[in-house]
């Protein structure tokens, strides 16, 4: 039946592949990371920074309430939830983590890109890895394990969101990049330690159709 399509359709697969291309996009864009920086500085305006800074809201409080009111009209209520929380607070932690333990500086602080100060607790020594790009990929990821079929949309609003940080001079575009794959590595990890049941969107009326079925 349709479940059980849906089933068989979400999950990691082959999606791992792509955290080799983050991480390739990770290295190639460290060169660029001043170069970006001064130009997210050039001019504050512009539509390209507008439009940018509008997507960056995807990753906001708002959206994480209303996904999860969404998820409360699931009779599979609680295993969805188990999977959201786990998902986003974990890359939250492991992120901080990151951030700590590398300790680079945010651009405008210290000497440029290249300036480290590992395990530092100071905001300013926590550019690596962005964090909102982290939550905004984790987000997207786990958005695509509820609805398969769009989960290319929700990568490119998940980056999209995640460049918006670099748009307002927050983050080097390696910090974004890498935040991005990071988080996407830890919602798929995550995934493969639940299993799919935390992560099958199903609305109340499927259930009713299934014990239908059953019967």
């Amino acid at each position: 039946d349709r479940s059980d399509r849906r089933s068989r359709s979400i999950g990691p697969r082959n999606d791992f592949k792509w955290v080799f291309a983050w991480l390739g996009l990770t290295v190639f864009a460290i060169p660029f990371d001043r170069v970006v920086y001064n130009w997210s500085w050039m001019d504050p305006h512009g539509l390209t920074k507008d439009a940018l800074s509008v997507v960056e809201y995807m990753s906001g409080y708002p959206i994480h309430l209303l996904i999860l009111s969404i998820l409360f009209s699931c009779w599979n209520r609680r295993d969805l939830i188990k999977g959201y929380l786990l998902i986003m607070i974990g890359q939250g932690v492991i992120c901080d983590l990151v951030k700590i333990l590398v300790g680079r500086a945010r651009p405008g602080f210290g000497n440029g890109p290249f300036h480290f100060e590992p395990f530092s607790f100071s905001m300013d020594m926590t550019s690596f890895p962005s964090g909102d790009a982290c939550a905004a990929m984790a987000l997207a990821t786990l958005l695509g394990f509820y609805f398969p079929r769009s989960k290319w949309m929700f990568w490119v609003l998940g980056l999209t969101a995640a460049l918006a940080r670099v748009a307002r001079g927050r983050h080097f575009l390696s910090d974004v990049f890498f935040g991005a794959g990071f988080g996407f590595l830890i919602a798929q990890i995550i995934f493969c330690l639940l299993g799919q049941r935390y992560f099958l969107f199903q609305a109340e009326g499927e259930r009713t159709m299934n014990f239908a079925t059953n019967d």
